[in-house]
C-alpha cells in the first residue's frame, strides 16, 4: 500500500544530491518544519529500535524541542527516511515522498524511518 506524504518546504531548504555510484538514486536533504513532520505521521520502517519516550535521549530531545524550538534543528541530527521516491516541485515548493507500506508487516519494509525514530516520536507526541 503506498503512503504519499507532501511537505511544504522553501526551495532554499531542499537540496538533492545524485548517487555518486551512478545507480540512478538520490539523496534529498530538506529542512522541514516540526508541524509538517507531525502531519506526515510516518511511524513505520526498518529502524529496529522501539521509541521509548521515557529514555534520557527522548527526554533530552523533548526538552530541546520545547525549551528552544527555534534552535531545535541545530541541536538535533534530524530524521532519516528511506523512500521509494521523493520529488521536489520548485513551483509549489512541495516535497512529495512516497513510501510503500505493508499493513501486515509495516516494520519489515525497507521504506520508512531509518534513523531518528526518537526524534520522530517526540515531534509526533508534541
Amino acid at each position: 500500500m503506498p503512503v504519499i506524504v507532501t511537505f511544504k518546504v522553501h526551495s532554499d531548504h531542499c537540496k538533492s544530491f545524485p548517487d555518486p555510484n551512478g545507480k540512478g538514486r538520490k539523496r534529498l536533504i530538506a529542512q522541514v518544519s516540526v508541524d509538517e513532520i507531525t502531519a506526515a505521521s510516518v511511524d513505520f520502517g526498518p529502524n529496529p529500535r522501539n521509541q521509548n519516550p521515557e529514555t534520557k535521549v527522548s527526554k533530552a530531545i523533548s526538552e530541546g524541542l520545547t525549551a528552544q524550538p527555534g534552535w531545535f534543528l541545530y541541536f538535533n541530527r534530524g530524521i532519516v527516511w528511506n523512500a521509494e521516491s521523493a520529488e521536489y516541485n520548485n513551483q509549489s515548493q512541495e516535497l512529495t515522498v512516497r513510501f510503500m507500506k505493508d499493513p501486515k508487516t509495516p516494520w519489515e519494509s525497507p521504506f520508512g524511518n531509518l534513523d531518528g525514530g526518537h526524534t520522530n516520536r517526540v515531534i509526533a507526541d508534541h
